[in-house]
């Protein structure tokens, strides 16, 4: 029961923050969770957009860098493996949207015909806009070790969110995202729960003779 609620308090912190879901948290997530979860929205991401590969998955080498708490500064622990990819995400137009444009604009079309106006006139009384054009977004995917996929996933989920219009599933996503954060740390609090029941407190190992020689 107890567990319980402080998982209920936990979704509802969570929520709470919704509105948070900053990249760091989103990429943690996506990383430390269950890998089903970015392969699912970079599958609806990649339905209702269309990628281009900046930079296709590869491995490079980064130097670890690592804060010392004695004088506070940094240094280099060594390098670490990783996976890195680029992507580019373009947003589809809508056919429905552009068609009503076109239908509530069709007066103002045959007039500029009647008007005999050019094409660049024709253009402008269309009352076409750069609102129509596709968005564009530039994602990246980092993630420890040889996961080539796992890279391109990051990336692509990473553009996704850095479009100015959000896409269909964006709520539904962010969503699923607090749920498997949610779940993260219950099996943090769960794997802790389980250290505390091995840990030992050496000091009732002492025998009466010992504690009598400790507290002279």
């Amino acid at each position: 029961m107890g567990a319980m609620n402080n998982t209920n308090k936990r979704h509802q912190t969570a929520q709470s923050i919704h509105a948070k879901m900053t990249r760091h948290r989103r990429t943690r997530i996506l990383v430390e969770g269950n890998p089903a979860l970015a392969d699912h929205i970079c599958t609806a991401i990649e339905s209702q957009t269309v990628v281009t590969m900046v930079q296709s998955p590869h491995e490079v080498l980064v130097m670890n860098k690592v804060r010392e708490t004695a004088q506070n500064c940094l240094f280099f622990l060594g390098e670490v493996l990783i996976t890195e990819c680029r992507v580019s995400l373009h947003q589809s137009i809508s056919v429905d949207k552009t068609t009503v444009i076109l239908i509530e604009n069709s007066t103002a079309v045959a007039q500029c015909s009647e008007a005999g106006l050019t094409t660049d006139e024709d253009h402008e009384c269309r009352g076409e806009h750069d609102s129509g054009t596709p968005a564009t977004a530039t994602g990246i995917g980092l993630i420890l070790g040889e996961n080539r996929n796992r890279a391109y996933q990051l990336a692509v989920i990473d553009a996704a969110f850095s479009l100015p219009a959000p896409l269909v599933n964006h709520e539904q996503w962010l969503s699923m995202l607090i749920d498997e954060e949610v779940r993260l740390a219950s099996l943090a609090d769960e794997n802790r729960e389980l250290l505390d029941k091995t840990r030992v407190e050496f000091i009732s190992m002492l025998t009466e003779e010992d504690r009598g020689v400790l507290y002279e």
